[in-house]
């Protein structure tokens, strides 16, 4: 085991203010998980609340009925209201990132279908990665 400061000491050996350098990474990691659910939570949240009119185009653009802009929009805000609760309640964190890439890939799906520009795409994409580095980061 090679640690951070470069010593090469067994786990059997005491080695005072030192970690492996495995475990600096895992935590960094960690330390990346609560700002992205909390990028995720705020751009969904922002999208659906103040940014409506532009969602409700798209779904018509997407001939998807109003019934269906209800029940996306209602599922997306309790995703990410639960992604932001899980912050103080990870138990809450995996089921959250799984339905919001769900969701996410659900969206590039339509936007690919109907030829959506790139710039139209990509806050989905990005949303949808961000889900996925969570999820793989829960683990």
């Amino acid at each position: 085991m090679t640690w951070c400061n470069g010593n090469t000491t067994d786990f059997d050996s005491v080695i005072h203010g030192s970690n492996p350098c495995v475990t600096s990474k895992i935590k960094i990691m960690e330390n990346l998980i609560i700002p992205a659910q909390i990028a995720v939570s705020a751009s969904v949240f922002w999208v659906w609340t103040v940014r409506h009119r532009q969602v409700i185009a798209d779904f018509q653009k997407f001939r998807l009925s109003e019934q269906a802009f209800i029940h996306v929009g209602l599922t997306k805000m309790v995703l990410a209201f639960l992604l932001a609760f899980s912050v103080v309640a990870p138990v809450m964190r995996v089921p959250a990132a799984l339905g919001m890439t769900f969701m996410m890939l659900a969206a590039q799906y339509y936007h690919e279908q109907f030829g959506s520009p790139l710039t139209r795409r990509l806050p989905s994409a990005i949303l949808g990665l961000l889900c996925l580095y969570i999820l793989i980061s829960s683990f």
